[in-house]
């Protein structure tokens, strides 16, 4: 069981069911990386596969009606929409015999305590990447200014890495020598900074853009050109 805020004005919550040992549970939280999860009890029993079951949420739009489980296949999710902030209740059962396997309740302050990143996401009511102030902004002085802040600040170069070597900033081998496992985070981004320091503006601005893309919060701490 997995479960995710994409949207807080209106809620809306994907809730998926899958086998326990199922091999889809990182690739769905990899996809819902930009959502905020919210714990919430398991069922104690295993779920039938390959039965049809259905979720009900009083008070809320869930779509689809039913959902198969199965082990085979990446797993489908039940989206759920509720228009308040409230203790949300919900209730899975099989559609054939209309059996209550699960119920739980995702109380509202879980909803309203998702850290700092998630309160980024959610301020506006939608999910996007990156907070409203970062659409227009000087990206080329932005990086000039805070380059040495973010060499100490940013921790997830292996994923920066990968887009920069997609776009074509750095090299193969370069590319190497920042993912190896014994390079630290601080290593590796104080070659990135060297290398985009010597690109031109544009290179820069593709930076700024791909650290917004990984940290969307990334702008609440470091100072904006303007300020």
């Amino acid at each position: 069981l997995l479960i995710f805020m994409t949207q807080k004005n209106p809620i809306i919550l994907h809730v998926y069911f899958f086998p326990s040992d199922s091999l889809f549970k990182e690739k769905i939280k990899t996809e819902e990386k930009q959502s905020h999860p919210i714990k919430c009890s398991r069922p104690e029993t295993p779920l039938r596969m390959m039965k049809q079951h259905s979720l009900e949420v009083p008070g809320a739009s869930v779509q689809p009606e039913a959902i198969k489980l199965r082990g085979d296949i990446e797993p489908n999710f039940f989206q759920v929409k509720h228009p308040v902030v409230n203790d949300i209740k919900m209730s899975l059962s099989r559609v054939d015999d209309q059996k209550s396997v699960w119920t739980a309740t995702v109380w509202k302050e879980l909803i309203n305590m998702h850290p700092n990143r998630a309160e980024t996401l959610f301020q506006t009511g939608q999910n996007q990447n990156t907070p409203q102030s970062a659409v227009n902004f000087d990206k080329v002085q932005f990086f000039d200014r805070n380059w040495c802040a973010l060499i100490k600040s940013v921790e997830n170069v292996n994923n920066i890495a990968d887009n920069l070597l997609q776009k074509q900033i750095i090299h193969e081998e370069l590319y190497s020598e920042i993912t190896h496992p014994t390079s630290t985070s601080e290593a590796s981004m104080r070659k990135i900074c060297s290398i985009v320091r010597k690109g031109s503006d544009t290179v820069k601005e593709m930076f700024i853009s791909i650290l917004l893309e990984e940290d969307p919060n990334l702008l609440n701490h470091l100072p904006l050109p303007d300020s």
